[in-house]
């Protein structure tokens, strides 16, 4: 299965729609309320920064791009494969180290 941009994420993006959820939440009284969808996705972002256990905007400088557990063998295969680190089919060694 290739990898597409859906099974990624990128925490630049992320960090950058926490940091403006943060500021309308903190200026709520401005007249801009978050909405409870909004609201939420605040909670959800602000977990996975506890879970980082960092800032999240600093977090994304040096590791900008979340990958699924599921999808990163696939990821690291066509990754290799694009880098051409895996060519010559099945009988490459590097094969076998991508699990």
């Amino acid at each position: 299965m290739a990898t597409t941009t859906s099974d990624y994420m990128d925490l630049r993006e992320l960090a950058d729609e926490y940091h403006d959820l943060k500021e309308r939440f903190d200026h709520a009284g401005d007249g801009d309320e978050l909405d409870e969808d909004e609201l939420e996705r605040l909670a959800v972002l602000k977990a996975l920064e506890d879970d980082l256990g960092s800032d999240l905007e600093g977090y994304a400088e040096n590791e900008p791009t979340m990958i699924a557990k599921s999808e990163f063998r696939d990821y690291c295969m066509e990754l290799a494969e694009d880098c051409g680190y895996t060519g010559g089919g099945d009988k490459n060694p590097l094969l076998n180290y991508i699990d």
